[in-house]
Protein backbone atom coordinates (compact mmCIF):
# COMPACT_ATOMS: atom_id res chain seq x y z
CA UNK A 1 0.00 0.00 0.00
CA UNK A 2 1.18 3.52 -0.73
CA UNK A 3 0.97 6.50 1.56
CA UNK A 4 2.94 8.33 4.17
CA UNK A 5 3.93 6.77 7.46
CA UNK A 6 2.86 8.88 10.44
CA UNK A 7 5.32 8.96 13.30
CA UNK A 8 3.89 8.67 16.82
CA UNK A 9 3.10 12.04 18.32
CA UNK A 10 5.45 13.15 21.11
CA UNK A 11 4.41 12.52 24.71
CA UNK A 12 4.16 16.29 25.23
CA UNK A 13 1.11 16.16 22.96
CA UNK A 14 -1.17 15.30 25.87
CA UNK A 15 -4.90 15.75 25.21
CA UNK A 16 -5.53 15.65 28.94
CA UNK A 17 -3.64 18.93 29.35
CA UNK A 18 -5.92 20.56 26.77
CA UNK A 19 -8.98 19.34 28.64
CA UNK A 20 -7.56 20.42 32.01
CA UNK A 21 -6.94 23.96 30.76
CA UNK A 22 -10.37 24.12 29.18
CA UNK A 23 -11.93 22.87 32.39
CA UNK A 24 -10.08 25.46 34.43
CA UNK A 25 -11.33 28.18 32.11
CA UNK A 26 -14.86 26.89 32.46
CA UNK A 27 -14.59 26.99 36.25
CA UNK A 28 -13.24 30.54 36.19
CA UNK A 29 -15.97 31.69 33.84
CA UNK A 30 -18.63 29.97 35.92
CA UNK A 31 -17.76 31.88 39.10
CA UNK A 32 -20.45 31.82 41.78
CA UNK A 33 -22.89 30.14 39.41
CA UNK A 34 -20.57 27.13 39.13
CA UNK A 35 -20.36 26.76 42.90
CA UNK A 36 -24.09 27.23 43.26
CA UNK A 37 -24.81 24.66 40.60
CA UNK A 38 -22.65 22.14 42.41
CA UNK A 39 -24.31 22.91 45.75
CA UNK A 40 -27.80 22.37 44.31
CA UNK A 41 -27.23 18.67 43.72
CA UNK A 42 -29.46 16.56 45.93
CA UNK A 43 -29.08 12.87 46.74
CA UNK A 44 -30.80 10.62 44.19
CA UNK A 45 -34.37 9.58 44.88
CA UNK A 46 -34.35 5.84 45.53
CA UNK A 47 -37.51 4.12 46.80
CA UNK A 48 -37.27 1.82 49.79
CA UNK A 49 -38.79 -1.62 49.25
CA UNK A 50 -40.16 -3.34 52.34
CA UNK A 51 -38.62 -6.68 53.21
CA UNK A 52 -40.32 -8.85 55.84
CA UNK A 53 -38.76 -12.12 57.00
CA UNK A 54 -36.41 -12.01 54.02
CA UNK A 55 -39.40 -11.76 51.65
CA UNK A 56 -39.44 -8.95 49.08
CA UNK A 57 -42.61 -6.91 48.59
CA UNK A 58 -42.76 -7.53 44.85
CA UNK A 59 -46.01 -5.59 44.51
CA UNK A 60 -44.15 -2.53 45.80
CA UNK A 61 -41.39 -3.19 43.27
CA UNK A 62 -43.97 -3.41 40.49
CA UNK A 63 -45.55 -0.13 41.61
CA UNK A 64 -42.32 1.73 40.78
CA UNK A 65 -42.88 1.20 37.05
CA UNK A 66 -45.15 3.32 34.87
CA UNK A 67 -46.24 0.63 32.41
CA UNK A 68 -49.98 0.99 31.62
CA UNK A 69 -52.15 -1.24 33.83
CA UNK A 70 -53.76 -2.84 30.76
CA UNK A 71 -50.35 -3.81 29.26
CA UNK A 72 -48.48 -7.04 29.93
CA UNK A 73 -44.88 -6.27 29.01
CA UNK A 74 -42.67 -9.33 28.54
CA UNK A 75 -39.86 -8.09 26.32
CA UNK A 76 -37.10 -6.88 28.64
CA UNK A 77 -34.78 -8.99 26.50
CA UNK A 78 -35.11 -6.21 23.90
CA UNK A 79 -35.77 -3.11 25.98
CA UNK A 80 -36.57 -2.60 29.64
CA UNK A 81 -38.94 -0.02 31.12
CA UNK A 82 -37.53 2.70 33.36
CA UNK A 83 -39.11 3.01 36.81
CA UNK A 84 -40.71 6.34 37.64
CA UNK A 85 -37.95 7.36 40.06
CA UNK A 86 -35.33 6.79 37.33
CA UNK A 87 -37.27 9.07 34.97
CA UNK A 88 -37.47 11.74 37.67
CA UNK A 89 -33.78 11.45 38.54
CA UNK A 90 -32.79 11.55 34.88
CA UNK A 91 -34.74 14.78 34.46
CA UNK A 92 -32.95 16.22 37.51
CA UNK A 93 -29.51 15.26 36.17
CA UNK A 94 -30.31 16.66 32.73
CA UNK A 95 -31.45 19.92 34.32
CA UNK A 96 -28.23 20.05 36.32
CA UNK A 97 -26.28 19.65 33.08
CA UNK A 98 -28.28 22.36 31.31
CA UNK A 99 -27.67 24.88 34.12
CA UNK A 100 -23.92 24.84 33.43
CA UNK A 101 -22.83 22.54 30.60
CA UNK A 102 -19.15 23.44 30.80
CA UNK A 103 -18.89 22.72 34.50
CA UNK A 104 -20.87 19.52 34.01
CA UNK A 105 -18.64 18.26 31.20
CA UNK A 106 -15.23 19.22 32.56
CA UNK A 107 -15.55 19.16 36.33
CA UNK A 108 -18.73 17.60 37.75
CA UNK A 109 -17.79 14.35 39.59
CA UNK A 110 -21.00 12.59 38.51
CA UNK A 111 -21.71 14.15 35.10
CA UNK A 112 -18.15 14.81 33.94
CA UNK A 113 -16.29 13.09 31.13
CA UNK A 114 -14.17 10.81 33.33
CA UNK A 115 -17.23 9.28 35.04
CA UNK A 116 -15.15 8.48 38.10
CA UNK A 117 -18.03 8.28 40.57
CA UNK A 118 -20.38 6.36 38.30
CA UNK A 119 -17.70 3.87 37.32
CA UNK A 120 -17.18 3.20 41.02
CA UNK A 121 -20.92 2.64 41.47
CA UNK A 122 -21.14 0.25 38.53
CA UNK A 123 -18.04 -1.58 39.74
CA UNK A 124 -19.61 -2.03 43.17
CA UNK A 125 -22.73 -3.57 41.60
CA UNK A 126 -20.60 -5.95 39.52
CA UNK A 127 -18.18 -6.93 42.29
CA UNK A 128 -15.10 -5.33 40.79
CA UNK A 129 -13.04 -2.09 40.80
CA UNK A 130 -13.62 1.20 38.99
CA UNK A 131 -10.45 0.80 36.90
CA UNK A 132 -11.95 -2.37 35.42
CA UNK A 133 -15.07 -0.54 34.16
CA UNK A 134 -15.75 1.67 31.14
CA UNK A 135 -19.28 3.05 30.70
CA UNK A 136 -20.63 2.57 27.18
CA UNK A 137 -23.75 3.35 25.16
CA UNK A 138 -24.78 -0.30 24.92
CA UNK A 139 -23.53 -3.88 24.69
CA UNK A 140 -22.76 -3.42 20.99
CA UNK A 141 -20.23 -0.69 21.75
CA UNK A 142 -18.54 -2.75 24.45
CA UNK A 143 -18.30 -5.82 22.23
CA UNK A 144 -16.79 -3.77 19.40
CA UNK A 145 -14.23 -2.24 21.77
CA UNK A 146 -13.18 -5.70 22.93
CA UNK A 147 -13.28 -7.76 19.74
CA UNK A 148 -11.73 -5.12 17.48
CA UNK A 149 -9.19 -4.06 20.11
CA UNK A 150 -7.48 -7.35 21.00
CA UNK A 151 -4.23 -8.47 19.34
CA UNK A 152 -4.99 -10.70 16.33
CA UNK A 153 -3.41 -11.47 12.97
CA UNK A 154 -4.27 -13.37 9.82
CA UNK A 155 -4.78 -17.07 10.43
CA UNK A 156 -5.71 -16.68 14.11
CA UNK A 157 -8.91 -18.42 15.14
CA UNK A 158 -11.88 -17.24 17.22
CA UNK A 159 -14.44 -19.69 18.58
CA UNK A 160 -18.06 -18.60 18.92
CA UNK A 161 -21.46 -20.33 18.74
CA UNK A 162 -24.39 -20.57 16.34
CA UNK A 163 -26.63 -18.73 18.83
CA UNK A 164 -24.98 -15.31 18.87
CA UNK A 165 -26.49 -11.87 18.32
CA UNK A 166 -25.52 -9.63 15.42
CA UNK A 167 -23.83 -7.25 17.88
CA UNK A 168 -21.14 -9.89 18.28
CA UNK A 169 -21.28 -11.42 14.81
CA UNK A 170 -20.75 -8.04 13.10
CA UNK A 171 -17.31 -7.19 14.58
CA UNK A 172 -16.27 -10.82 14.15
CA UNK A 173 -17.15 -10.56 10.48
CA UNK A 174 -15.02 -7.41 10.22
CA UNK A 175 -12.08 -9.31 11.70
CA UNK A 176 -12.57 -12.12 9.21
CA UNK A 177 -12.90 -9.95 6.12
CA UNK A 178 -10.35 -7.29 7.01
CA UNK A 179 -7.61 -9.26 8.76
CA UNK A 180 -8.17 -12.86 7.69
CA UNK A 181 -9.09 -14.07 11.19
CA UNK A 182 -10.87 -17.44 11.10
CA UNK A 183 -14.26 -17.47 12.83
CA UNK A 184 -15.54 -20.93 13.81
CA UNK A 185 -19.13 -21.35 15.00
CA UNK A 186 -19.79 -24.20 17.41
CA UNK A 187 -23.20 -25.89 17.23
CA UNK A 188 -24.86 -25.86 20.64
CA UNK A 189 -27.67 -28.38 21.29
CA UNK A 190 -31.07 -26.83 21.95
CA UNK A 191 -31.53 -27.40 24.78
CA UNK A 192 -28.29 -29.04 25.95
CA UNK A 193 -28.42 -32.01 28.28
CA UNK A 194 -26.12 -30.42 30.89
CA UNK A 195 -23.52 -27.68 31.45
CA UNK A 196 -20.84 -30.34 31.00
CA UNK A 197 -22.02 -31.02 27.45
CA UNK A 198 -21.43 -27.37 26.53
CA UNK A 199 -18.06 -27.29 28.26
CA UNK A 200 -16.94 -30.37 26.30
CA UNK A 201 -17.98 -28.77 23.00
CA UNK A 202 -15.76 -25.75 23.70
CA UNK A 203 -12.81 -27.70 25.09
CA UNK A 204 -12.71 -30.16 22.20
CA UNK A 205 -12.79 -27.29 19.66
CA UNK A 206 -9.56 -25.63 20.85
CA UNK A 207 -6.67 -25.74 18.39
CA UNK A 208 -3.18 -24.27 18.33
CA UNK A 209 -4.62 -21.35 16.35
CA UNK A 210 -7.35 -20.50 18.86
CA UNK A 211 -6.65 -17.01 20.22
CA UNK A 212 -10.08 -15.91 21.49
CA UNK A 213 -13.49 -17.25 22.46
CA UNK A 214 -16.57 -15.03 22.20
CA UNK A 215 -20.04 -16.08 23.31
CA UNK A 216 -23.15 -15.00 25.21
CA UNK A 217 -23.67 -15.35 28.95
CA UNK A 218 -27.38 -15.87 28.20
CA UNK A 219 -28.35 -16.35 24.56
CA UNK A 220 -30.83 -13.90 23.11
CA UNK A 221 -32.44 -16.58 20.96
CA UNK A 222 -33.70 -19.06 23.55
CA UNK A 223 -32.35 -17.97 26.93
CA UNK A 224 -29.63 -20.60 27.31
CA UNK A 225 -27.43 -19.68 30.26
CA UNK A 226 -23.88 -20.68 29.43
CA UNK A 227 -21.37 -22.06 31.98
CA UNK A 228 -19.16 -19.00 31.59
CA UNK A 229 -16.80 -19.51 34.54
CA UNK A 230 -15.97 -23.09 33.61
CA UNK A 231 -15.33 -22.26 29.94
CA UNK A 232 -13.18 -19.25 30.80
CA UNK A 233 -11.13 -21.29 33.26
CA UNK A 234 -10.38 -23.84 30.54
CA UNK A 235 -9.33 -21.13 28.11
CA UNK A 236 -6.92 -19.68 30.62
CA UNK A 237 -5.46 -23.10 31.40
CA UNK A 238 -5.01 -23.86 27.70
CA UNK A 239 -2.74 -20.95 26.97
CA UNK A 240 -4.26 -17.62 27.91
CA UNK A 241 -6.95 -17.68 25.24
CA UNK A 242 -8.82 -14.35 25.42
CA UNK A 243 -12.46 -14.62 26.52
CA UNK A 244 -15.06 -12.02 25.52
CA UNK A 245 -18.59 -12.36 26.89
CA UNK A 246 -21.76 -10.85 25.45
CA UNK A 247 -23.73 -10.05 28.59
CA UNK A 248 -26.77 -8.47 26.91
CA UNK A 249 -29.28 -10.79 28.61
CA UNK A 250 -27.66 -11.19 32.03
CA UNK A 251 -27.30 -7.97 34.13
CA UNK A 252 -30.52 -7.57 36.10
CA UNK A 253 -31.53 -11.19 35.43
CA UNK A 254 -28.49 -13.03 36.79
CA UNK A 255 -26.59 -12.21 39.99
CA UNK A 256 -23.21 -10.97 38.76
CA UNK A 257 -19.76 -10.96 40.28
CA UNK A 258 -17.58 -10.48 37.22
CA UNK A 259 -14.21 -11.47 38.71
CA UNK A 260 -15.73 -14.84 39.62
CA UNK A 261 -16.57 -15.46 35.96
CA UNK A 262 -12.83 -15.24 35.15
CA UNK A 263 -13.48 -13.71 31.72
CA UNK A 264 -11.18 -11.12 30.15
CA UNK A 265 -13.92 -8.83 28.83
CA UNK A 266 -17.63 -8.60 29.57
CA UNK A 267 -19.98 -6.19 27.78
CA UNK A 268 -23.44 -5.52 29.15
CA UNK A 269 -26.37 -3.10 28.91
CA UNK A 270 -28.12 -0.88 31.41
CA UNK A 271 -31.34 -0.59 29.42
CA UNK A 272 -32.65 -4.17 29.26
CA UNK A 273 -33.21 -6.27 32.38
CA UNK A 274 -31.79 -3.53 34.62
CA UNK A 275 -34.51 -1.14 33.37
CA UNK A 276 -32.11 1.79 33.04
CA UNK A 277 -32.22 4.57 30.44
CA UNK A 278 -31.64 3.88 26.74
CA UNK A 279 -28.07 4.36 25.59
CA UNK A 280 -26.37 2.92 28.69
CA UNK A 281 -24.04 0.00 29.24
CA UNK A 282 -20.59 -1.05 30.42
CA UNK A 283 -17.45 -2.90 29.43
CA UNK A 284 -15.48 -4.86 32.05
CA UNK A 285 -11.77 -5.46 31.41
CA UNK A 286 -10.04 -7.93 33.75
CA UNK A 287 -6.63 -6.41 33.12
CA UNK A 288 -6.94 -2.67 33.70
CA UNK A 289 -3.32 -1.97 32.74
CA UNK A 290 -2.53 -0.42 29.36
CA UNK A 291 1.00 -1.80 29.17
CA UNK A 292 1.68 -4.32 27.82
CA UNK A 293 -1.12 -3.74 25.35
CA UNK A 294 -3.82 -6.39 25.65
CA UNK A 295 -6.50 -4.09 24.24
CA UNK A 296 -6.08 -1.26 21.74
CA UNK A 297 -8.45 1.70 22.32
CA UNK A 298 -10.33 1.78 19.02
CA UNK A 299 -12.68 4.53 20.25
CA UNK A 300 -10.92 7.13 22.37
CA UNK A 301 -9.48 10.64 22.55
CA UNK A 302 -6.71 9.38 24.83
CA UNK A 303 -4.93 6.80 22.68
CA UNK A 304 -1.97 9.19 22.48
CA UNK A 305 -1.29 8.70 26.18
CA UNK A 306 -2.73 5.22 26.62
CA UNK A 307 0.40 3.95 28.34
CA UNK A 308 -0.18 6.31 31.27
CA UNK A 309 -3.71 5.37 32.35
CA UNK A 310 -5.95 2.31 32.85
CA UNK A 311 -7.30 1.10 29.53
CA UNK A 312 -10.90 1.61 30.72
CA UNK A 313 -10.15 5.26 31.49
CA UNK A 314 -8.65 5.69 28.03
CA UNK A 315 -11.79 4.18 26.48
CA UNK A 316 -14.04 6.35 28.65
CA UNK A 317 -12.74 9.56 27.07
CA UNK A 318 -14.45 9.62 23.66
CA UNK A 319 -16.21 12.97 23.35
CA UNK A 320 -19.50 13.94 24.93
CA UNK A 321 -21.59 11.08 26.30
CA UNK A 322 -25.07 11.08 27.79
CA UNK A 323 -23.72 11.19 31.33
CA UNK A 324 -27.09 12.05 32.94
CA UNK A 325 -28.26 8.64 31.68
CA UNK A 326 -25.15 6.97 33.11
CA UNK A 327 -25.94 8.44 36.51
CA UNK A 328 -29.56 7.31 36.28
CA UNK A 329 -28.39 3.81 35.32
CA UNK A 330 -26.34 3.76 38.51
CA UNK A 331 -29.46 4.68 40.49
CA UNK A 332 -31.33 1.64 39.21
CA UNK A 333 -28.28 -0.51 39.98
CA UNK A 334 -28.33 0.83 43.55
CA UNK A 335 -32.08 0.11 43.71
CA UNK A 336 -31.65 -3.47 42.57
CA UNK A 337 -28.59 -3.87 44.73
CA UNK A 338 -30.67 -2.90 47.78
CA UNK A 339 -33.28 -5.52 46.88
CA UNK A 340 -30.50 -8.04 46.29
CA UNK A 341 -29.24 -9.50 43.04
CA UNK A 342 -29.75 -13.03 44.37
CA UNK A 343 -33.35 -12.28 45.35
CA UNK A 344 -34.05 -10.81 41.91
CA UNK A 345 -32.47 -13.77 40.13
CA UNK A 346 -34.53 -16.17 42.23
CA UNK A 347 -37.71 -14.22 41.49
CA UNK A 348 -37.05 -14.27 37.75
CA UNK A 349 -36.22 -17.98 37.88
CA UNK A 350 -39.59 -18.63 39.54
CA UNK A 351 -41.47 -16.69 36.88
CA UNK A 352 -39.43 -18.32 34.12
CA UNK A 353 -40.20 -21.78 35.47
CA UNK A 354 -43.93 -20.96 35.52
CA UNK A 355 -43.83 -19.89 31.85
CA UNK A 356 -42.00 -23.06 30.80
CA UNK A 357 -44.27 -25.34 32.86
CA UNK A 358 -47.44 -23.80 31.45
CA UNK A 359 -46.13 -24.10 27.89
CA UNK A 360 -45.18 -27.76 28.36
CA UNK A 361 -48.54 -28.58 29.97
CA UNK A 362 -50.31 -27.37 26.82
CA UNK A 363 -48.10 -28.39 23.93
CA UNK A 364 -45.64 -30.93 25.31
CA UNK A 365 -41.94 -30.69 26.11
CA UNK A 366 -41.03 -30.67 22.41
CA UNK A 367 -42.48 -27.15 22.13
CA UNK A 368 -39.87 -25.78 24.55
CA UNK A 369 -36.44 -24.54 23.44
CA UNK A 370 -35.23 -23.26 26.83
CA UNK A 371 -33.77 -25.71 29.31
CA UNK A 372 -35.86 -26.80 32.29
CA UNK A 373 -32.59 -26.93 34.27
CA UNK A 374 -32.35 -23.66 36.28
CA UNK A 375 -28.56 -23.77 35.91
CA UNK A 376 -29.04 -23.39 32.15
CA UNK A 377 -31.67 -20.65 32.10
CA UNK A 378 -32.39 -17.18 33.46
CA UNK A 379 -35.24 -14.79 32.53
CA UNK A 380 -36.02 -15.88 28.95
CA UNK A 381 -38.35 -18.70 27.90
CA UNK A 382 -38.60 -19.61 24.21
CA UNK A 383 -41.30 -21.96 22.92
CA UNK A 384 -43.64 -22.64 20.02
CA UNK A 385 -47.32 -22.45 21.10
CA UNK A 386 -48.28 -25.59 19.19
CA UNK A 387 -47.96 -29.35 19.51
CA UNK A 388 -47.36 -29.58 15.76
CA UNK A 389 -43.58 -29.98 15.19
CA UNK A 390 -43.88 -28.31 11.78
CA UNK A 391 -44.93 -25.02 13.37
CA UNK A 392 -41.42 -24.42 14.70
CA UNK A 393 -40.32 -23.79 11.11
CA UNK A 394 -43.38 -21.71 10.20
CA UNK A 395 -42.35 -18.06 10.49
CA UNK A 396 -45.79 -16.74 9.57
CA UNK A 397 -47.41 -18.77 12.34
CA UNK A 398 -45.11 -17.50 15.11
CA UNK A 399 -45.07 -13.90 13.86
CA UNK A 400 -48.87 -14.04 13.64
CA UNK A 401 -49.04 -15.10 17.28
CA UNK A 402 -46.79 -12.18 18.27
CA UNK A 403 -49.03 -9.73 16.38
CA UNK A 404 -52.18 -11.19 17.91
CA UNK A 405 -50.66 -10.84 21.40
CA UNK A 406 -49.77 -7.20 20.74
CA UNK A 407 -53.37 -6.57 19.66
CA UNK A 408 -54.32 -7.73 23.17
CA UNK A 409 -51.75 -5.50 24.91
CA UNK A 410 -49.26 -8.32 25.53
CA UNK A 411 -45.70 -7.66 24.37
CA UNK A 412 -43.29 -10.49 23.62
CA UNK A 413 -41.25 -11.15 20.47
CA UNK A 414 -40.24 -13.76 17.93
CA UNK A 415 -36.69 -15.08 17.73
CA UNK A 416 -35.09 -17.35 15.18
CA UNK A 417 -32.05 -19.59 15.21
CA UNK A 418 -30.56 -22.62 13.46
CA UNK A 419 -31.60 -25.90 15.06
CA UNK A 420 -28.85 -28.54 14.88
CA UNK A 421 -31.51 -31.25 15.21
CA UNK A 422 -33.51 -29.94 12.25
CA UNK A 423 -32.91 -30.62 8.54
CA UNK A 424 -30.12 -28.63 6.87
CA UNK A 425 -30.89 -24.94 6.40
CA UNK A 426 -34.02 -25.19 8.57
CA UNK A 427 -34.67 -22.24 10.88
CA UNK A 428 -36.57 -22.51 14.14
CA UNK A 429 -38.93 -19.66 15.08
CA UNK A 430 -40.09 -19.28 18.67
CA UNK A 431 -42.11 -16.99 20.88
CA UNK A 432 -39.65 -15.43 23.33
CA UNK A 433 -41.09 -14.39 26.70
CA UNK A 434 -38.93 -12.26 29.04
CA UNK A 435 -40.31 -11.92 32.58
CA UNK A 436 -38.79 -9.18 34.74
CA UNK A 437 -39.24 -7.84 38.28
CA UNK A 438 -42.34 -5.85 37.28
CA UNK A 439 -44.08 -9.04 36.10
CA UNK A 440 -46.02 -11.48 38.27
CA UNK A 441 -47.87 -14.78 37.99
CA UNK A 442 -51.06 -13.01 36.95
CA UNK A 443 -49.26 -11.60 33.89
CA UNK A 444 -48.27 -15.13 32.93
CA UNK A 445 -51.84 -16.36 33.35
CA UNK A 446 -53.04 -13.53 31.09
CA UNK A 447 -50.43 -14.48 28.50
CA UNK A 448 -51.49 -18.13 28.34
CA UNK A 449 -55.19 -17.33 28.36
CA UNK A 450 -54.54 -15.20 25.29
CA UNK A 451 -52.43 -17.93 23.68
CA UNK A 452 -55.19 -20.46 24.26
CA UNK A 453 -57.61 -18.22 22.39
CA UNK A 454 -55.20 -17.35 19.58
CA UNK A 455 -54.11 -20.92 18.89
CA UNK A 456 -57.54 -22.52 19.21
CA UNK A 457 -58.78 -21.10 15.92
Amino acid sequence: MGGTTMAPLPRTHDPRRRRFLAGSAALAAGGLFTRAAAAERTPPNLPQIRQTNDDIDWAAVRSQFILPPDMVYMNSGSEGSMPGFVLNNLAQYSTQWAKNPSYSYFSDPELGQYQTVNRERVARFLGTQADNICLTNNTTMGLAMATLGINLESGDEILTTNQEHYSLLSPLDVLARRWGVQIRELAIPIPPSSPEQIIEIFESAITAKTKAVCFSHVTWTNGLRMPVAAICAIMRDRGEITTIIDGAQAPGAVALNLPELACDYYAGPGHKWLSGPPGTGFLFARNAASVPVDLWPILSEDALVMDQYPITTVLQIRGCNNTPSFEAMCDVMDFEGAIGQDAIAQRLATLNRRVKTMAVSRWGEACLFTSLDPALSAGIAAFVPSADPAKRHDQSFVSGVVTALQDRGIWARMTQFPDPAAPAEATTYTLRVSTNIFNDSQDIDVLFAALDTITSG
